[in-house]
């Protein structure tokens, strides 16, 4: 887990803030964009980020928006990160089982495209949206699997229509944070029947885990490309998905063979 958990002082960066609570706000926002500084480089352009024109979104969403980088050496890829849902608020009360607490909403979400382009912003709004907004919204975390609703890209024929929620191996997940962890989410947009797939493997995250291996396998990684063919339709398609699925179960069987034998947990697939 990367460590930014000091709360840094920005009282020369922010000498007008003086109100209860305003200082502390700002340290909280400023130690995530430490964070995702370090992780990702410096925001295009001139390190600003890009807010939504909703403005009660960002009445309820103070200092949100999303930042977009450049690709680099050691990431495919511009990205996209949503900053501010991870900013920590006064009912956070939310504990992990090892009792450390999530910095707000303890996520921020990740969308990465092969070139510079609009549509993630869009979807990443409407994701915070749903968050923000939804009473029966649920937090999307690693190995979730978001209908869109419709395509991807809004008013295109592409082929992807639904979000998978998963790891990204270019950079660091997790973020301690002063308020708590904090997961990055990376998002990669999917087709119906890779869906389908997934699915063959029941509700739970194991499908999620052998299609992200097969789409790191066959060359889409955390990549969205909405011209992108639906993998199940290339060749070998049947035989990379066999193989990782056996792999994953190999895993599974041996995690859940060691947690039997130190009676850690129980037997959970996936896990």
């Amino acid at each position: 887990m990367l460590d930014f958990s000091q709360l840094p002082d920005v009282s020369k960066l922010h000498p007008e803030l003086k109100g209860p609570g305003e200082r502390e706000f700002a340290a909280h926002m400023k130690a995530r964009e430490d964070a995702l500084r370090h992780i990702f480089g410096a925001p295009y352009p001139n390190g600003n980020i890009l807010v939504a024109s909703d403005t009660k979104l960002m009445l309820n969403w103070p200092g949100g928006g999303v930042y977009q980088y450049p690709a680099n050496l050691n990431r495919h890829g511009w990205h996209y990160v949503t900053s501010g849902l991870a900013q920590p608020v006064p009912d956070n009360n939310t504990a992990t089982a090892q009792d450390i607490p999530f910095s707000g909403l303890g996520i921020e979400l990740v969308i990465s495209t092969p070139e510079r382009a609009a549509w993630p912003l869009d979807v990443l709004i409407n994701l915070v949206r749903y968050l923000l907004f939804q009473k029966t919204a649920r937090v999307v975390l690693p190995g979730d699997r978001v209908p869109c609703n419709g395509p991807l890209v809004r008013d295109t024929d592409t082929k992807l229509n639904h979000l998978l929620a998963r790891f990204s191996s270019e950079y660091e997940n997790e973020i301690g944070l002063p308020a708590g962890r904090c997961c990055l989410v990376h998002l990669v947009g999917v087709t119906e029947a890779e869906i389908a797939n997934a699915l063959t493997l029941g509700k739970g995250t194991a499908g999620s885990i052998v299609l992200s291996r097969v789409m790191d396998e066959m060359g889409v990684g955390c990549v969205s490309d909405p011209r992108r063919e639906c993998l199940t339709t290339r060749d070998g398609f049947s035989v990379i998905w066999n193989r990782a699925k056996s792999e994953c179960e190999a895993i599974w069987q041996f995690k859940a063979a060691k947690r039997r034998a130190t009676g850690n947990g129980d037997n959970k697939i996936g896990a």
